[in-house]
């Protein structure tokens, strides 16, 4: 009787052992400080400036003059080409036989956005430079024409360079926050992490091994970078000891065995990780390759735990658990600047910022961001009666223009801000407000705009007065060929100019 209970009992362990051991991701919380590879170890000398209001170190006071200094530049976005790609779509009959050729048009162009970021720390005299280069394909979707795919562009030029403005403008300040926090910065980083945990309700183990998932999840969500750990390591070592037992309990060099064993030493090399304690994971990540059953996280855990021990070293600390004071990272400011030129009437070239959304309020008036020399920022408003020329690195043009505005109003008569459409030195093209177009002879004292009686009841006429001395651009306009359009005006307007 005894030997069969034996026997049966012998036989329900090997059972046991003998199941499969599927393996699930299984997540969990926690969170430390980012130690950084160049610190500054005075933390009364943890201070900064920058041109850039995106840019930060975490752990730093921003002041001026300051320990490290920040300069960004961006350069701006310009079109590297532009092509329409045709596309041949043919159909046959079952025998082979042509029956239908169409073709299909797309507007291809490149954009491309250089700038740069500059660091230089006083303490050690480093004069770190980075240059910055994005390129972006763009391809519009297909047209059944060739004028439409054109046509597309034309419209869609100016949003599709705003847009990889900001993308590519927003790219690099992402990358320069990264490098500044990397060698000087203290953020904080809350991760999402995973353990290997036994998936199949079968095995004997699954029970304790999701048991101790959840409460090894339950004590690290308590985890904050800004407090001692020695609580959370006294509360994980039940886990850590039940890990443990069990990398001893499943022995062999079957494979289910060994994935049982990959699980504890993949679980305990990742709590230690957490627990600041490189040496133990490396304990336990030498114990995954020599387990033989998935190397390389091995020498994942290996890598992570010797750069570690790096930024202990060079932190002289043991710990990425401690309290320290922290500005809020500043929210990546999605309105772009644009480098700008503005020329004074008594010819002061001053170089400066415009945001992006104050570039459609350009009127009477222009807001440009000037830093004095505290690098204090503010807004100062140009009259454009009191300038000549504004140059926008997007490649837009302005001239102070005199006009009368054909909505008559307070300011209709005054000198304004207009964006050039097309200048030769037979005639001027300009947009102002986005909306109303102005011819300008060069020597004439005001400009008109087309949105005046004239222009709306007789255009062409209007043009003809122009072109009395163009036999190509008159006759066009006799047969009414232009419209109150920019692009329309616009082929007037070089029509006249190149006109022998």
């Amino acid at each position: 009787m005894k030997k069969s209970l034996l026997l049966l009992l012998l036989v329900a362990t090997t059972f046991s052992f003998g199941q499969s051991a599927n393996l699930d991701r299984e997540y969990f919380k926690g969170s430390f400080t980012k130690l950084p590879s160049h610190p500054i170890l005075d933390a009364g000398k943890r201070t900064y400036s920058t041109n850039n209001r995106n840019l930060y170190i975490s752990g730093f006071t921003k002041t001026n003059p300051a320990t490290i200094t920040i300069r960004f530049r961006f350069d701006g976005t310009n079109v590297q080409f532009i092509k329409i790609k045709r596309r041949e779509s043919i159909k046959k009959d079952k025998n082979g036989n042509v029956i239908s050729r169409k073709n299909y048009y797309s507007a291809i162009s490149e954009y491309t956005s250089t700038g740069s970021l500059n660091v230089n720390n006083s303490l050690t005299g480093e004069d770190y430079n980075k240059p910055y280069s994005l390129r972006k394909r763009d391809e519009s979707r297909e047209f059944s024409s060739y004028s439409q795919a054109v046509s597309y562009y034309r419209n869609n030029k100016y949003n599709l360079k705003n847009k990889y403005y900001g993308e590519h403008k927003r790219s690099m300040l992402n990358s320069s926050n990264a490098y500044l926090n990397d060698n000087y910065g203290y953020p904080v980083h809350n991760s999402r992490d995973n353990f290997w945990i036994l998936g199949k309700k079968k095995h004997p183990e699954y029970g304790k091994h999701r048991a101790n998932y959840e409460k090894a999840k339950a004590i690290l969500a308590k985890m904050k970078a800004d407090e001692p750990i020695t609580n959370i390591e006294k509360e994980l070592q039940p886990v850590i000891d039940y890990f443990i037992a069990t990398a001893k309990k499943y022995v062999g060099k079957k494979k289910r065995m060994r994935k049982m064993r990959y699980a504890s030493y993949y679980n305990l090399a990742k709590i230690y990780y957490y627990l600041d304690n490189p040496a133990k994971t490396k304990e336990y990540a030498n114990k995954l390759i020599a387990n033989d059953y998935d190397k390389k996280d091995g020498k994942y855990f290996i890598r992570i735990a010797n750069n570690l021990e790096a930024r202990f070293n060079a932190n002289k600390t043991t710990s990425r658990h401690f309290s320290m004071q922290r500005e809020a990272a500043p929210s990546l400011d999605t309105k772009e600047e644009v480098l700008a030129y503005l020329i004074t009437k008594a010819n002061d070239t001053i170089q400066t910022v415009i945001p992006s959304n104050n570039i459609a309020k350009i009127g009477y008036s222009v807001d440009l961001e000037i830093t004095d020399d505290n690098g204090k920022k503010a807004i100062k408003r140009y009259m454009a009666e009191d300038c000549k020329t504004l140059a926008l690195t997007n490649e837009d043009m302005y001239q102070v223009v005199d006009f009368d505005e054909a909505k008559k109003g307070e300011n209709s008569t005054a000198i304004k801000f207009v964006k050039i459409l097309f200048e030769s030195d037979k005639i001027g093209l300009y947009l102002f407000n986005g909306k109303e177009l102005v011819l300008k002879l060069p020597n004439e004292a005001k400009g008109i705009s087309t949105k005046s009686s004239k222009f709306a009841f007789g255009l062409n006429k209007e043009l003809g007065k122009y072109a009395a001395n163009c036999p190509e651009a008159l006759a066009a306009t006799q047969a009414k060929e232009f419209k109150n359009t920019a692009e329309s005006l616009t082929t007037f307007c070089k029509m006249l100019t190149t006109c022998k």
